[in-house]
């Protein structure tokens, strides 16, 4: 979305959101784009129009108790150029007005996303690389894993920036095999049978070396295990929880929030 007003909303959603969640930055950016849609269906009208506004700017402020705020938020950020803002209101308030609050709010989880990224710090703690495992799993048993790798041109840790782009790169290779050579393709050639008894039979029996061994020396065994196990076993569906506890892998994939410490 090249509206900067638009930009502006998307960051000033950020600042206002409850927390810097997701959810809480969607809520949000949606209240103040469905306020905006509301004020264009005037008296009975049953289409949304603004053609009755004489001053868009006052009738933003004395509508919508957000938007003094947002007003300030304008000048604070980009004060050399917010008289030019205030006079391009109308075509803003048309962009709101003429597409769907689903794809307003998709545009600014994008604009989310910069603006937190603009606002990290230095990484306290480097990342060497960043790999992902995308598995397919067919119903007759046949299973598949693609992973992605890093093409580094230099052994410079990665920021936080760099990953970000890893992933959109990861996904963007997952996708495009998904369409070329597809998967019906990747089912012939590729797949293998995945048996997970049989995993589950292996399994147990690393399972049993590990706990044999001197409990002092069971802790990295275990963490292994855990990592093969969150890999390959059966997914396992974790509902939300609150975020505020340590995460902790779950038995069969996926992570989990622990106890309080």
């Amino acid at each position: 979305m090249q509206n900067m007003l638009f930009v502006l909303l998307a960051s000033f959603a950020v600042r206002t959101a409850n927390s810097l969640k997701l959810e809480d930055f969607r809520n949000t950016l949606t209240t103040y784009f469905d306020s905006i849609k509301r004020l264009a269906f005037h008296s009975d009208d049953t289409e949304a129009s603004f053609d009755w506004v004489d001053d868009f700017e006052e009738l933003l402020k004395r509508e919508l108790p957000w938007w003094k705020s947002f007003d300030v938020y304008i000048k604070e950020k980009m004060p050399k150029k917010y008289d030019e803002l205030i006079a391009s209101i109308e075509d803003f308030v048309e962009v709101i007005v003429e597409n769907e609050t689903d794809f307003l709010v998709s545009d600014g989880e994008e604009l989310r996303a910069e603006v937190l990224l603009e606002n990290r710090g230095n990484l306290t703690y480097s990342i060497k690389e960043i790999m992902a495992t995308y598995t397919v799993r067919w119903v007759d048993g046949m299973q598949t894993e693609y992973t992605c790798r890093p093409y580094m041109s230099s052994d410079a840790p990665l920021g936080l920036s760099q990953s970000f782009d890893l992933l959109n790169m990861y996904a963007d290779q997952v996708q495009e095999t998904l369409l070329n050579p597809g998967l019906d393709t990747l089912h012939d050639q590729v797949a293998r049978p995945f048996d997970i008894e049989k995993f589950n039979e292996l399994f147990r029996v690393m399972a049993k070396y590990v706990a044999d061994l001197p409990a002092e020396q069971r802790a990295p065994y275990e963490d292994i295990l855990a990592r093969i196990r969150h890999q390959y076993a059966e997914p396992e569906i974790q509902r939300k929880t609150d975020s505020k506890f340590p995460l902790k892998f779950l038995k069969f994939g996926g992570f989990k929030v622990g106890e309080k410490t």
